[in-house]
């Protein structure tokens, strides 16, 4: 996974951070600047053999499976929220954004398809297509 910021362009690879979690555990989340996900699964973990005992460490290896799996959408979550881009979409896989075109009357950007600007509210004169072909300086037919 590849992140990058918006704001100064600096680019994160997270590399496997299911397998990083699986080596690691809480300390990987820790060492990414994750310190929520850190806390969680300690004081989980703590809470599970301070209450159950010996066979609370089952119960520590399920959560630390747990993270493992979840790893990676906690690691992409993580960046998101904090306003960074996914690096690895590439603009042709991203949904592409219509084209703009400017309004006859306050210049705005608006859809080509638009019949009234939302900007101004004013009607846009609809340019009639060029025919191509035989025939096409020849006027509709009416009949």
């Amino acid at each position: 996974m590849k992140f990058r910021n918006a704001q100064n362009g600096f680019t994160v690879t997270k590399n496997a951070p299911g397998v990083y979690t699986l080596i690691f555990g809480a300390f990987y989340f820790l060492a990414s600047g994750i310190f929520i996900h850190f806390f969680v699964m300690i004081l989980a973990a703590l809470a599970c053999v301070a209450l159950l005992g010996a066979p609370g460490t089952l119960l520590v290896i399920l959560l630390h499976l747990g993270y493992a799996v979840a790893a990676s959408s906690i690691v992409r979550e993580h960046y998101l929220s904090r306003g960074w881009m996914d690096a690895e979409i590439s603009p042709n896989t991203a949904a592409a954004e219509p084209a703009r075109q400017p309004c006859h009357w306050c210049a705005e950007a608006i859809l080509p398809s638009a019949l009234v600007c939302k900007h101004c509210g004013r009607e846009q004169p609809q340019l009639q297509p060029q025919a191509a072909g035989r025939g096409a300086d020849l006027p509709p037919f009416t009949g």
